[in-house]
């Protein structure tokens, strides 16, 4: 009887850049443990602030660990070479966000520093790249599928969409696999910006019993948890059917505001108090304020259309929104 011979299927090596941030760290920790070789990229040393290793790993960053590469800042002159030998899949997840200001840095870092990373990626053998892109790509208000006229409406949506299509012309030219994930407001430990000050907002009025104008308000967004976005990002590694996609996608069903109040307030272990205002009268009162864009993103609605990501990848999340929310606030 002939001798079976078992053929050891090769490590992906992965390229993580900004591994420092909330997305970056918590994928590298799941590839980590899942076996994957993975390197990670960081703009300078004090970045560096990564859970994936060990106090004294951490302490010989820049010194005999191989796993964390500095390339300096992210632009249309960033020297990717070391970084990217011998790279099978690049996961690009830095990116210029809201909290920095000035849309020259949106397209140095966004736009012009992906088309770089690009470029050479795809002359360095990279089979795939993953762009982790933005639904503001796409507008700020209203329903989302791939049939979506593309109408950013500010820097950094425009420098987002821009980077997409200059992924495209690399493809073509060299060949690299493009993925896309347009992305939706991503939560979980560590998040920042408008979702932690909702969560502050949300504790404060369960604690202090300070009631809400907010019950009243019917709208819908759509979200994703940190743990679905790790785990999707890991299906796309190689799943065939994602070659070439754009994709939208999200937790599940859309939720309002007030709900999404309440399952805050549930992971707390409290309810909260909320009373109606008309919608309308709380848009003005928060334009007068100087408040707009959070006005927006409170009682407008943002939704996408996440049935191609599952019907493509087969792909279901794994985590409900109760679940992600109750993560988030244990691990803050």
């Amino acid at each position: 009887m002939p001798t079976q011979v078992i053929t050891e299927i090769p490590t992906q090596r992965i390229l993580i850049t900004g591994s420092n941030g909330m997305i970056g760290d918590a994928l590298m920790q799941h590839l980590l443990q899942k076996g994957f070789e993975v390197r990670g990229m960081l703009r300078t040393p004090k970045h560096f602030n990564s859970k994936a290793l060990d106090p004294i790993q951490k302490n010989e960053l820049g010194k005999n660990d191989s796993r964390y590469y500095v390339v300096g800042d992210i632009n249309e002159h960033t020297d990717w070479t070391q970084v990217l030998k011998d790279i099978d899949v690049v996961i690009h997840t830095a990116a210029c966000v809201h909290q920095m200001q000035g849309s020259k840095d949106y397209d140095r870092v966004n736009h012009l520093g992906t088309h770089q990373l690009a470029k050479q990626a795809a002359r360095a053998g990279v089979k795939r790249l993953i762009f982790l892109s933005s639904i503001k790509a796409m507008g700020e208000q209203g329903h989302f599928d791939a049939l979506t006229f593309c109408k950013p409406e500010d820097d950094y949506g425009q420098s987002k969409l821009d980077a997409e299509q200059k992924l495209f012309e690399v493809s073509k030219q060299y060949g690299m696999e493009i993925v896309i994930l347009r992305l939706p407001l991503i939560y979980g430990p560590g998040v920042k910006a408008n979702f932690r000050k909702l969560i502050q907002l949300v504790k404060l009025s369960c604690f202090k019993r300070m009631p809400l104008p907010f019950k009243g308000v019917n709208n819908a967004r759509s979200m994703m948890g940190l743990r679905n976005l790790i785990d999707l990002i890991t299906c796309c590694i190689d799943h065939p059917n994602a070659t070439g996609k754009i994709y939208l996608p999200s937790d599940g069903e859309p939720i309002s505001t007030p709900m999404l109040m309440r399952k805050i307030a549930d992971a707390f272990g409290k309810s909260i108090p909320m009373f109606s205002v008309p919608t309308k009268l709380l848009i003005f009162g928060f334009g007068l304020l100087g408040k707009k864009a959070l006005a927006d993103r409170l009682f407008c609605d943002l939704t996408v259309d996440r049935r191609p990501v599952q019907e493509d990848l087969s792909w279901q999340a794994p985590f409900t929104v109760d679940e992600e929310l109750r993560f988030t606030l244990k691990q803050r």
